[in-house]
């Protein structure tokens, strides 16, 4: 079977991630695809990439909407008999409104299965996109002051410290070095933090930092909105991304993935934990979150949180004490068993 080669183009302007990709599709000399339907996903994606692949298109720019999440693209890429190999990712990102998307409170559509959906937060969906480039072309910078430029870089390196920079201008772009993408991805800043590794963090501004918040107890869900409140009035800092695992009293035996971009946070539960007390894992009893931000306060962000967790009285008294607990957060769909 014939290869199709793609460079994937995504980015949350509309307008600078479509002329770049058609500047670039023209000087690679390679098939310029367009996704533009409002709402449309990575099955959108895949389809027009393989349509484009089914007339001989060898070696193609795909340029994809907000809605097309590059960790899932990669995944799909990879599925058994698939025509495509994606060579890179490359993400434009425009300086004059990053920030702002970055800070976006708005709640979108999103495909989660054969004819449903769910409501995602649109920042959410842009730091993704963000995470998982191989590339990160930055556009419309030139009226940035250094300091600037700087602090801009430094954030998208501490979301994606192994993807590339570059500062785009009007010159004709280049074809990105061919990149191995795995159908495992561990491309993001935060798991990268979780994991122990260099972050990249603050190589160019020393105000952009990060930390691992790492705690064996659970959250008491009402504390937990207290502190989340005043961390997104920048009582510590500005948090730009957290992400990471947790567990909340009120819910035991349930790992959440914590999922937090600008002024949006989201707990979902990941899997329920058979037998932690036969595991020992501290994942099954408490949290692991990783935050990232500008002018970081870590003692504070760690104290705040540390308030939201239960003490010791509370700890003992258990589950069934617990669950008279204060929660407001939205009920969960079930989860897995990791039994299963």
């Amino acid at each position: 079977m014939d290869i199709a080669h793609l460079t994937l183009v995504s980015g949350a302007c509309a307008a600078e991630r479509y002329g770049y990709a058609r500047r670039l599709s023209a000087a690679l000399g390679a098939a310029y695809v367009a996704v533009d339907t409002p709402g449309a996903g990575v099955p959108e994606a895949i389809y027009a990439a393989a349509l484009a692949a089914s007339t001989g298109s060898r070696d193609m720019v795909l340029a994809v909407p907000v809605g097309v999440r590059t960790d899932e693209f990669i995944g799909a890429v990879h599925a058994p008999g698939s025509p495509l190999h994606l060579d890179a990712a490359v993400c434009v990102v425009d300086a004059a409104d990053i920030a702002d998307e970055l800070r976006d409170e708005r709640w979108v559509p999103f495909p989660s299965g054969e004819e449903t959906l769910d409501l995602v937060a649109h920042a959410a969906l842009v730091a993704t996109q963000i995470e998982f480039a191989s590339t990160i072309a930055v556009v419309n910078w030139e009226p940035l002051p250094s300091e600037g430029v700087n602090l801009l870089l430094d954030t998208l390196t501490a979301l994606a410290p192994t993807a590339s920079l570059r500062l785009v201008g009007e010159e004709t772009p280049q074809r990105e070095p061919v990149e191995h993408f795995g159908p495992l991805q561990e491309r993001p800043g935060w798991i990268a933090l979780l994991n122990g590794e260099d972050a990249h963090l603050g190589r160019r501004d020393a105000r952009v930092g990060g930390l691992r918040y790492e705690r064996a107890f659970g959250f008491h869900p009402g504390r937990l909105a207290l502190a989340l409140k005043a961390i997104g009035e920048g009582a510590h800092g500005d948090v730009v991304r957290s992400s990471g695992f947790c567990h909340l009293a009120t819910r035991p035996g349930v790992t959440a993935r914590w999922d937090h971009v600008g002024q949006m946070l989201t707990l979902q539960p990941l899997v329920v934990d058979a037998d932690t007390a036969a595991t020992g894992e501290v994942l099954a009893l408490g949290q692991d979150v990783a935050f990232m931000g500008v002018n970081l306060d870590s003692e504070g962000l760690c104290a705040e949180l540390d308030a939201a967790l239960l003490s010791t009285e509370e700890w003992l008294a258990g589950p069934s004490a617990w669950a008279a607990l204060e929660d407001s957060f939205p009920a969960w769909p079930e989860a897995r068993s990791d039994a299963e």
